[in-house]
C-alpha cells in the first residue's frame, strides 16, 4: 500500500491497532514490547485509563484556548505543581510542544535575560560533543551530531563545544572522581578561550541521551559545572527533554547531584505520549527581568494548551499515585544487573550505562581499546531489526558523534515489572546471540578476562605463623594496595585488633584501612561477612551494613571448620589467644543458617546494594545457591568462590574441583561464574586449574602463607604476581577493577559507605 506520508526514509512499519501498558499491538496480528518508551516518551505506559479519563473531561470543557485571550485552569494548575517539583526560586513555567522547542526557548530566553541585564555581550552558548539538544536550528547549533548537524551548518551559527565526559573511553591512571574534575575543567578552559564575557550559558543533559547513550559523568563532574558556571556568571541549561519527569528515578535527573540549575527543558514523558507538551522552567528573578524589560519575544501557538495541560496534570498525578519514581528506581536496578550479564555473556558490550529506567549498551570490537565495531556494519540498525522480529521495539544511535559506534537504550515504561524485565533481557540476549552470528562478531578480540581476587588478611591464621600476616590498619592497608597495584581485580578484607591481631569486627578498625585503599585503589573492595567462626552473626554484619560495599563474601551453609591441627606446629605463640583459637575449632559449628543467609540478604543486598561472593565449602552450598535462585532472591551473573581444602569442607584436589563444577553446571546453568580458592599449598596449582575450567582465582595470605614448599610469601602481592605470572602464560588476561565490576554487575565504587 503507498503512502502519502514521509519521515527521515522509506522504512515501513506495520499499522498500530491499539496500545496497552508497555505493549503495543500491530495490525499484523503481533504484541510487541515497548522496551524504549517510544522514542523515551511513554513514561507511565500507554492508555492509561485515569489519564484518558482527565483528557475527555477536559474535551467536554474547552480544547483551546489562545494565551492572549484566556487563562486556563489545566495551565496554571500543571504549572503549579511543576514548581512544587523544582528547586527553590525555578518556579516559572513556559509551556511548549515538544524538546526542541523547549531547548530553543531556553536559548532565546537567556539571551533575552543578558540583554535585559545589562550582559549584552553574552550570546555564547557552549554545549558537548556529542549531544543533542533539538532539530530547531538554534537549537541545532548546541547539537553535537554530524547526521543531523552536517547539512544545516551554512543556516546557523555553531556554538562552540567542549567534549562529552565519555569516562568509559579513557585508559588514564586516573580515578572516576579525577576523570569527572578532569571534563569539567574542560568548560573553564572553553570559557577562557571563548573570552568569558561573551559566553552566555552552558547546556548539557544531566544523564545523556540519544547522543550518548545514557551517559553518566563521575559524580565530581556535577558539582564542578556548578562552580565553573558560577565562577564567569554563566548560566547552566538543563536539558531534561529525556531525563525529566521521572525517568532516572528522581523528578529531575540533576536531583541525583543537588544541582540547581538555572533553566531546565522537559518534554517527552512530560506529555508522556499522550499529548505534544513540553516547558521551559525559569528561575523566577530572571523572569521578572526580562518581563520589567518588555517581555518575552517568544511563543508558539499551541502554548499552554488546556487538553495538553489537563494531560500533563494527569500523568503527574498518576506517576504519585503509582509511586512510579520508587519502581523506576527499584525496576532500574534489576535492568542494569541484567544488562551487565548480558556483558558478562557477550564480549563485544563494551559498556552499560544509565540510572534509573534510562539504560544503554555498547557495543565495541575490541574492550581493551574500546575500538567500535566497523561502521560498514551497521550494527546499531540491524540489531534494532532483529530485535523487532522478535516483538521488542528498542532505540539505537551512533555513539561516536554519529559517525561510528553503536549504542541501543534500553528505556521501558516506569510501570515495567520485573517479570517483563526479564522478557525484555531474554529477546536483547537472543537477539545479540543473532547479532554475533550474522555479523561475526564471535572473533573479534573475544579474549575471556580472569578476575583475580586476594584475600589480604583473613581469619585462619594467627601472627604466630608469619611475620608478613598483615595485622595493623597500616599493614592491612599497605599490603591490600600493592596487591592491587600489581594486578588484583578484588580485594577481600577482613580486620584484626591492631594490638593482638585477633580477628576483630570493630568498624572503627575497618574505618582505619578503607578511604585509604579506595584513594589509592580502584579495586573492588570486598568485605567479609564470615568474620571468624567465633563472632555471632550481629557481630559479623556490623561494618558491612553500615560500610556498604559493593561486595560481600557469603557462606553458604554451616560447617566444622576445623583449625586445630594447625596448633600442633608451633610451640612460641606470640599472643595467648592463638593456640586457644585454634583449639576451639575442634568443637565450634561455622553457623551460617538459612535465616543467617536471608538476613545477609536483606541488609546487605537489598539495602546496601550489595552483590556477593558465594563462598561454598562443599556442594551442599551449591544447592543453596541453587535455591535461591529458584526462588528469585538472587539473580544472575552469580559468582561462586569454591572453597577446597579446609578440614570439614571438601578436599582440595582435581576431582573435587571437577565435582564442585560439574555440580554447579548441573544446578545453575550458564547464571553463574566461579572461582578458585584452594587452602595451603594447593592454593597456586587448583586456582590455575579452576582458570584453565572456565573459572576465576583467589589467593592471598588469608589462604595461603607459603610462596613455594618450604618458602613463607612475603606479601599478598607477592601472590599476586606469581598466579599472575602463571596465567598470563598460558595466554589469559587479567581483568581489571572496572571489567570485574562490569561482569559481576557491581554497583560502584562511588555508592560504598566509606
Amino acid at each position: 500500500m503507498t503512502s502519502n506520508l514521509f519521515y527521515q526514509s522509506r522504512q515501513r512499519r506495520p499499522e498500530v491497532e491499539r496500545a496497552e501498558g508497555v505493549y503495543i499491538w500491530g495490525k499484523n496480528g503481533q504484541r510487541y514490547i515497548d522496551g524504549s518508551s517510544g522514542a523515551m516518551v511513554s513514561n507511565i505506559g500507554h492508555s492509561n485509563p485515569r489519564v484518558l479519563a482527565a483528557m475527555k473531561a477536559q474535551m467536554d470543557s474547552a480544547t483551546f484556548a489562545y494565551r492572549l485571550h484566556f487563562e486556563n485552569k489545566p495551565a496554571e494548575d500543571l504549572a503549579a505543581a511543576i514548581a512544587q517539583r523544582m528547586p527553590e526560586g525555578l518556579n516559572k513555567v513556559f509551556f511548549v510542544s515538544g524538546g526542541s522547542e523547549a531547548m530553543e526557548s531556553c536559548i532565546k530566553f537567556a539571551r533575552q535575560w543578558a540583554v535585559a541585564a545589562g550582559q549584552g555581550s553574552r550570546w555564547k552558548v557552549i554545549s558537548r560533543f556529542p549531544s543533542y539538544h533539538g532539530s530547531t536550528l538554534g537549537a541545532l547549533a548546541l547539537t553535537g551530531y554530524g547526521p543531523l548537524t552536517d547539512a544545516f551548518g551554512p543556516m546557523y551559527k555553531a556554538m562552540p563545544k567542549i567534549p562529552a565526559p565519555t569516562c568509559y573511553l579513557d585508559r588514564d591512571n586516573l580515578t572516576d572522581h579525577d576523570r569527572g574534575l578532569k571534563y569539567a575543567e574542560m568548560l573553564r578552559g572553553e570559557i577562557i578561550e571563548q573570552g568569558s564575557d561573551t559566553v552566555l550559558a552552558f547546556a548539557m543533559e544531566p544523564v545523556g541521551g540519544a547522543s550518548t547513550g545514557a551517559l553518566v559523568a563521575p559524580d565530581s563532574y556535577y558539582a564542578r559545572i556548578r562552580e565553573i558556571c558560577d565562577e564567569f556568571g554563566i548560566l547552566l541549561i538543563m536539558d531534561e527533554v529525556m531525563s525529566g519527569v521521572g525517568r532516572t528515578g528522581r523528578f529531575m535527573a540533576s536531583e541525583h547531584w543537588n544541582i540547581r540549575p538555572d533553566l531546565v527543558a522537559v518534554s517527552k514523558g512530560f506529555g508522556a505520549g499522550y499529548v505534544p507538551l513540553g516547558a521551559m522552567i525559569a528561575d523566577e528573578g530572571m523572569v521578572e527581568t526580562v518581563l520589567d524589560a518588555g517581555g518575552f519575544a517568544h511563543g508558539h501557538t499551541y502554548a499552554g494548551n488546556p487538553l495538553a495541560c489537563s494531560a500533563g496534570l494527569a500523568v503527574l498525578v498518576e506517576i504519585d499515585r503509582m509511586e512510579l519514581l520508587s519502581n523506576t528506581r527499584a525496576m532500574g536496578d534489576v535492568l542494569m544487573a541484567g544488562l551487565h550479564d548480558l556483558m558478562a555473556r557477550h564480549r563485544f558490550i563494551g559498556d552499560v550505562r544509565g540510572k534509573g529506567l534510562l539504560t544503554a549498551f555498547e557495543l565495541v570490537s575490541d574492550r581493551d581499546t574500546m575500538a567500535p565495531l566497523p561502521k560498514e556494519l551497521r550494527a546499531f540498525e540491524r540489531f534494532v531489526e532483529i530485535c523487532y522480529e522478535r516483538n521488542l521495539i528498542t532505540y539505537s544511535r551512533r555513539t561516536r558523534g554519529g559517525v561510528e559506534g553503536d549504542h541501543f537504550l534500553v528505556c521501558p515504561p516506569m510501570i515495567v515489572t520485573e517479570p517483563q524485565i526479564g522478557d525484555i533481557l531474554n529477546i536483547l540476549d537472543d537477539s545479540l546471540r543473532v547479532l554475533a552470528r550474522d555479523c561475526g562478531l564471535e572473533g573479534l578480540n573475544m579474549a575471556r578476562k580472569i578476575i583475580l581476587t586476594c584475600a589480604v588478611t583473613g581469619s585462619i591464621h594467627t601472627p604466630t605463623m608469619s611475620p608478613h600476616l598483615p595485622v595493623t590498619p597500616d599493614q592491612i592497608a599497605a599490603s591490600a594496595i600493592e596487591a592491587a597495584e600489581a594486578g588484583a581485580s578484588i580485594l577481600h578484607l577482613h580486620a584484626r585488633d591492631p594490638e593482638t591481631g585477633q580477628p576483630s569486627s570493630d568498624i572503627g578498625v575497618f574505618r582505619q584501612f578503607l578511604p585509604r585503599i579506595r584513594d589509592a585503589t580502584d579495586a573492588v573492595i570486598n568485605l567479609t561477612t564470615g568474620g571468624s567462626s567465633q563472632m555471632s552473626i550481629e557481630q559479623r554484619l556490623s561494618a558491612p551494613a553500615e560500610l556498604a560495599p559493593e561486595m560481600c563474601s557469603l557462606n553458604m551453609g554451616s560447617i566444622n571448620f576445623g583449625l586445630f591441627p594447625m596448633k600442633d606446629r608451633y610451640s612460641d605463640w606470640t599472643h595467648a589467644w592463638e593456640e586457644p583459637f585454634l583449639e576451639n575449632t575442634r568443637d565450634v559449628v561455622f553457623k551460617n543458617t538459612f535465616q543467617d543467609i536471608e538476613t545477609v540478604f536483606r541488609m546487605l543486598g537489598d539495602a546496601g546494594g550489595a552483590r556477593f561472593e558465594f563462598e561454598c565449602y562443599d556442594v551442599g552450598h551449591i544447592q543453596t545457591v541453587a535455591f535461591y535462585l529458584r526462588q528469585k532472591r538472587i539473580k544472575a551473573p552469580i559468582f561462586l568462590q569454591f572453597v577446597m581444602g579446609v578440614l570439614g569442607g571438601i578436599d582440595a584436589s582435581p576431582h573435587s574441583l571437577m565435582y564442585m563444577k560439574d555440580t554447579a553446571d548441573r544446578l545453575l546453568g550458564d547464571s553463574y561464574q566461579f572461582s578458585v580458592l584452594a587452602a595451603g599449598r594447593q592454593q597456586m596449582p587448583l586456582g590455575t586449574m579452576g582458570v584453565i575450567l572456565g573459572g576465576n582465582v583467589r589467593v592471598g595470605l588469608e589462604d595461603s602463607l607459603m610462596i613455594a614448599p618450604g618458602e613463607l610469601a612475603v606479601s599478598n602481592a607477592q601472590q599476586v604476581t606469581k598466579i599472575r605470572t602463571v596465567l598470563e602464560t598460558l595466554g589469559h588476561q587479567i581483568a581489571t577493577p572496572d571489567e570485574a565490576r562490569a561482569m559481576l554487575a557491581l554497583k560502584g565504587a562511588d555508592k560504598v559507605g566509606f
